[in-house]
């Protein structure tokens, strides 16, 4: 069951064990931008392990594609910076964007299902390392930002398959940390 798959130490959740069924797949391995494709003008680089885009409008996709899965990275923002993952893009689509945001009052702030569902408040601040993790299965797809379910959206529509990116957006710069993804069957 779920609840066996969790290691607790004071009645406090300490981290998540292996998922013996079900492995992730680290999609930034090797410390270079292998198995990744540049689109836009952004700048790209990767700085102790971490992924960084700057300096303009660009995307940073998967050469694989991707359908019923999970998705989980550590980013880190500076103020103003506008970022997200984008998932289900393919040459017909453009796909659906979980929005990286952390501006006050923002109409899709950190945890939007970007244009169709706006994140609750998040425990986000720029210049801190924040979790996103969203699981995408058929229509359906839900977010959590720091552990907290922040949007779910059960009308999206199909296929559920495509490719996966990084997006940078304007001025500022974010920090994409250990980017995985592991399917759900």
């Amino acid at each position: 069951t779920r609840a066996e798959r969790f290691a607790w130490s004071r009645n406090r959740l300490r981290r998540e064990l292996p998922d013996r069924e079900r492995r992730w797949t680290r999609l930034s391995e090797g410390g270079g931008l292998k198995g990744w494709t540049r689109e836009g003008d952004a700048r790209w680089v990767v700085e102790d392990g971490r992924i960084a885009g700057s300096d303009g409008d660009g995307y940073l996709f998967t050469e694989r594609s991707f359908g019923a899965f999970e998705f989980q990275t550590y980013f880190r923002t500076t103020p103003h910076a506008n970022g997200g993952v984008v998932y289900r893009h393919s040459a017909r689509s453009r796909g659906y964007e979980i929005q990286i945001y952390n501006v006050p009052g923002a109409t899709n702030p950190t945890g939007s299902i970007y244009g169709r569902v706006g994140a609750r408040a998040v425990p986000c601040r720029d210049g801190e390392w924040c979790q996103l993790r969203f699981v995408s299965d058929g229509a359906s797809t839900a977010v959590w930002v720091n552990g907290q379910r922040v949007a779910e959206s059960h009308a999206l529509e199909l296929p559920d398959r495509g490719g996966l990116g990084l997006q940078i957006h304007g001025q500022g710069r974010v920090e994409y940390l250990d980017p995985r993804i592991r399917p759900l069957r």
